[in-house]
């Protein structure tokens, strides 16, 4: 009620975000409400509230993404755990996010009355008024409901200690803190024991049941308790490839993330980021410094041999607090085996961390998408070619992707995957996005065909949308679509970062951005995160990104680039000069001559790109060349030329660097309007 009253809707209720200290009950963890109030609208915290839910707990309004949600969602939360506490589990049990999503949205929750018999009808009638599937059939404020939870605590023929606290006479209140404090203990002891013997004697074997499970689950638990983490907490590791082939490095890299994306589905398991699992690959720190660094209470390492079809995966999972490990397991078996494997180890480690949490029998917990060993292993490649984001290995990661529809012409995550690895070349000014967008959005449909709940084949299509229609509207529908269906699934939060920055909302574009980079750590990812700090005015920020980008990789090409433009950016046009014209971005030098009053450099270097072949990859390039020199009409020459060609970045010519000239130009704003920029 205090935070609603304060405008801030939690938006995560959850067991796990509720800490009991004595007699009192306190909410934590505002993560997800403090990224709501650094954006401004309705529709802006919808497309967090999708992304950063729990998908147990969530409304069905926070699963849909309406717009007008609000502290309703959390009542509707506090519904589901009240009910998980009155029979054991929330309403929609054993079901995978995706098919959870959708129970809060079209199921009825089986009354508790069947799920607990003999519980007061008032209490029932409380908690399933929370679960009310439309919010105005729900208590309307989180006051309404301490109201009707008042008389369940009433002590026969008295009145409540709140309400008494609360009297409107003074005379009526308590004369001070410590008669409240007794009459709240008094109450709590005044609750009715069942009237017949034998529910007494029932009471106190439940009495029993419960402390003996205590006692058992304490000795554990304590340690970790006391350092504040979640006892269902882990950490996945990069599993070393100790191959004889360095190659091999695709397929561990590929089988940690696909355990850590499947552990990440499980609610109730909080799975440490990709992005602070990956700092210690190659480390030499063991596991429990490494889980202490990450405040988790286990860690999961392990190393893939793999010769020929022959594998070997040694896995093993340490107990942070005490610095043993509680499992480790070796399996030997071949590539045809990938799929039982992938399964066993995960089950594995859940039995040992929160056995509750393991689907039902015949549900798994792993998702390929495939029963081919050879199209999914072709499938990782693709992945593993695409995160580099160069020319020869778009080409790679096509043909992976191309050789497992081969095989499997229904592996729908291939068919996303193709998708992804045509349109994007646009991006990168490989391709003309005529010539490669018409062949993603094909395959995305033919995903979507095949597997209409698939978070990449939704944010594929979002992705052409986006770059190749300029349907701002339709991209940002598919991109939430995707994370309703995985939160997880970081591209999708980098493209919608490329949403928000065309709003010029630029809160909200780096909090997906920052998501993103969470979820992934990968090189481009990090890329975007320096760009998109660069874009909200944090130069210093993300020039120090870029830098220590390159110490990671100094032959990250987009890196330079990146940082090229972040020196633009900042006004150090003597850094970007001598930057650029050290890594040879013609188009970077040009714009830096410019701004440094040497024209005819400038303007020598763009009649050099306009005579060149593939002239029209520089279209945009030489825009901003003639918006620097100040010459709108040859800039507005390449903007129609970009705009044409349906260049990519034109969706962002109200936001692009050095297009500031042109603003209040007829033809410019003519243009903008044709494109449908906001």
């Amino acid at each position: 009620a205090a935070a609603h009253k304060g405008g801030v809707v939690h938006r995560d209720i959850k067991p796990e975000n509720i800490l009991l200290s004595g007699r009192h009950a306190m909410v934590m963890d505002f993560g997800v409400a403090k990224a709501v109030t650094e954006s401004t609208g309705a529709h802006q915290l919808t497309s967090i509230g999708v992304a950063l839910g729990t998908p147990a707990y969530m409304a069905p309004e926070q699963a849909t993404a309406d717009p007008q949600m609000d502290g309703r969602v959390d009542i509707y939360a506090l519904g589901v755990l009240a009910y998980e506490m009155l029979t054991g589990q929330p309403p929609f049990h054993g079901l995978n996010p995706q098919q959870t999503l959708a129970a809060h949205v079209t199921q009825a929750p089986t009354p508790l009355g069947q799920r607990r018999p003999g519980l007061s009808p008032v209490l029932e009638s409380v908690v399933m008024r929370c679960l009310a599937k439309r919010p105005a059939d729900r208590f309307q404020t989180a006051d309404e409901l301490v109201t009707a939870l008042e008389p369940l605590t009433t002590p026969s023929g008295g009145t409540t200690p709140h309400a008494r606290a609360r009297a409107k006479n003074p005379a009526d209140r308590f004369e001070g803190s410590a008669a409240f404090a007794r009459a709240l203990r008094e109450g709590h002891t005044a609750v009715r024991l069942p009237r017949s013997r034998w529910g007494a004697v029932a009471l106190a074997g439940v009495v029993i049941v419960v402390v003996g499970v205590l006692a058992m689950t304490l000795r554990h638990r304590v340690s970790t308790a006391a350092a504040g983490v979640d006892p269902h907490s882990i950490a996945v590791l990069a599993f070393d490839n100790v191959s004889a082939d360095s190659g091999n490095d695709y397929f561990s890299d590929g089988l940690s993330d696909e355990l850590r994306t499947a552990l990440q589905r499980l609610p109730g398991l909080t799975v440490a980021a990709r992005s602070s699992s990956l700092r210690f690959k190659g480390s030499r720190l063991g596991a429990r410094a490494i889980g202490e660094s990450l405040h988790v209470a286990t860690v999961l390492e392990g190393s893939v041999r793999r010769n020929g079809t022959a594998l070997r995966i040694s896995p093993t999972l340490t107990n942070v607090a005490t610095g043993y490990g509680v499992w480790a397991d070796q399996y030997d078996r071949t590539l045809r085996d990938v799929f039982e494997l992938q399964e066993e180890v995960a089950r594995g480690i859940v039995m040992k961390i929160a056995p509750q949490l393991l689907p039902e029998r015949g549900k798994a917990i792993m998702r390929q998408g495939t029963a081919d060993a050879d199209a999914y292993d072709l499938y990782l490649k693709g992945r593993h070619a695409l995160s580099f984001r160069t020319g020869p290995e778009f080409e790679k990661a096509a043909a992976f992707f191309q050789q497992a529809i081969k095989r499997d012409p229904m592996f729908a995550r291939a068919h996303a995957g193709l998708a992804d690895s045509y349109c994007i070349q646009a991006n990168f000014n490989y391709r003309l996005s005529k010539d490669v967008c018409p062949q993603s959005r094909e395959e995305a449909n033919r995903a979507l065909a095949l597997d209409s709940t698939l978070a990449e084949a939704h944010a594929a299509l979002g992705f052409v949308y986006l770059f190749y229609d300029w349907d701002i509207a339709a991209a940002e529908r598919e991109l939430n679509n995707a994370l309703a269906l995985d939160s997880t699934y970081a591209s999708a939060h980098l493209w919608l970062m490329h949403v928000f920055r065309i709003r010029r909302d630029t809160g909200q574009a780096l909090a997906h951005m920052r998501r993103a980079v969470a979820l992934d750590s990968s090189l481009i990812m990090r890329s975007r995160l320096g760009f998109m700090l660069s874009q909200s005015g944090r130069d210093a920020d993300a020039i120090a990104e870029f830098e220590r980008l390159l110490q990671a990789d100094s032959t990250f090409e987009d890196a330079k680039y990146q940082l090229g433009l972040a020196y633009l950016h900042a006004h150090e046009y003597d850094r970007a000069l001598a930057w650029s014209r050290a890594h040879g971005f013609d188009d970077l030098v040009a714009i830096a001559d410019a701004r440094l009053g040497r024209a005819a450099e400038a303007q020598a270097i763009a009649s050099h790109l306009a005579a060149l072949q593939d002239a029209n990859l520089w279209s945009l390039a030489l825009c901003n060349i003639f918006a620097a020199l100040g010459d709108r009409p040859a800039a507005m020459k390449w903007l129609e030329k970009a705009y044409g060609d349906r260049v990519p970045d034109v969706v962002f010519i109200r936001s692009f660097y050095g297009l500031e000239s042109l603003k209040g130009f007829g033809p410019f704003e003519a243009l903008a309007k044709k494109v449908g920029v906001p």
